[in-house]
């Protein structure tokens, strides 16, 4: 992809050519490919895609974690010459698990920040609850007291019932909250 200028959707593209099989291979097993000649290669000869493209030397390499493996590192050559040898497969080895190793860490620091961002949020959260039960028992206390000194049947009984039934409201929600 980088050598020829690809993104992720031209590599996903079906006329995208590279062996499918062999990639797939590489990811079940773990186990990295070399092949000088494909075309002298017994076990890659018949694979149709690498005919078809006209590999004349390939090298598939996994990129392993500690728990799976993410991808591969493909290449291949159409060339005679320039072919790979057990060095090239040696470096790509060394450069996959590199390559492993960031994105793995990547992935562990972004979940480690999206924790960190959860448990300032809770604690944000913990303390605007905090400081708004304060205000909505001294509010509640008042509405009951002024409810006691009103009538029932007078409009201020209703207003004061209606701030009382509200406050009430505001505190179940704010108990949601910190549960």
């Amino acid at each position: 992809a980088v050598a020829r200028n690809l993104d992720k959707a031209d590599i996903q593209a079906d006329d995208f050519l590279y062996s499918r099989t062999l990639v797939r291979r590489v990811l079940e097993t773990g186990d990295p490919i070399l092949s000088r000649d494909v075309s002298a290669d017994l076990d890659l000869s018949s694979n149709r895609s690498l005919t078809l493209i006209g590999t004349r030397s390939i090298l598939c390499v996994p990129m392993p974690t500690r728990s799976n493996r993410i991808g591969v590192i493909y290449l291949d050559n159409q060339i005679s010459s320039g072919v790979f040898v057990q060095s090239d497969l040696d470096l790509l080895r060394i450069i996959a698990d590199l390559a492993s190793a960031a994105i793995e860490r990547a992935r562990y620091f972004s979940h480690l920040m999206q924790s960190e961002k959860l448990s300032a949020l809770g604690t944000l959260v913990a303390g605007i609850t905090h400081e708004l039960n304060s205000p909505l028992t001294v509010i509640m206390g008042f509405a009951s007291v002024l409810k006691t000194r009103l009538e029932k049947t007078s409009d201020d009984y209703d207003m004061v019932d209606r701030m009382h039934s509200e406050a009430v409201r505001c505190r179940n929600l704010v108990r949601q909250m910190l549960s």
